[in-house]
């Protein structure tokens, strides 16, 4: 089972509002305990709701399907908020692999979507500069 990115930080926000609350309670005479405790979870929530926004605003740009036609990878680019000027196609974003039933097998984080950089062979598939093997995503 692959664990996403937005997995990993919603289960950082409830450990940092777990944290808060535990905080809360155990400072009784400590004030920046409690203050320690509410930044991070404030923090956290930031962090967390500013990668949701970012995420739900990926434009797919690329779909590219394996010769027999049973896997296809899926490029996303994210919005880029500032860049310096001449940059625009350094966009970051993502590659999801699909197997024949839709199911998402393996995502790849993509430091600039520029073209859809994939390569096909008969027991793998390279995206990007990681490679995955069929036998192994069954």
């Amino acid at each position: 089972m692959i664990l996403t990115q937005g997995f990993i930080l919603f289960a950082v926000l409830t450990g940092a509002v777990i944290f808060f609350f535990l905080a809360w309670r155990a400072s009784s005479g400590r004030p920046w305990l409690k203050v320690g405790g509410m930044s991070l979870a404030v923090l956290m929530t930031v962090l967390t709701a500013w990668h949701m926004i970012l995420s739900t605003s990926a434009k797919q740009v690329y779909v590219n399907w394996s010769p027999d036609r049973t896997w296809r990878v899926v490029t996303y680019r994210l919005p880029m908020y500032w860049g310096p000027p001449g940059s625009s196609s350094d966009a970051p974003g993502f590659s999801r692999l699909y197997d024949a039933e839709g199911r998402c097998r393996a995502h790849v984080n993509l430091s600039m979507v520029q073209s859809g950089d994939v390569n096909w062979f008969p027991d793998c598939v390279e995206i990007g500069v990681k490679t995955f093997y069929f036998s192994a995503l069954r």
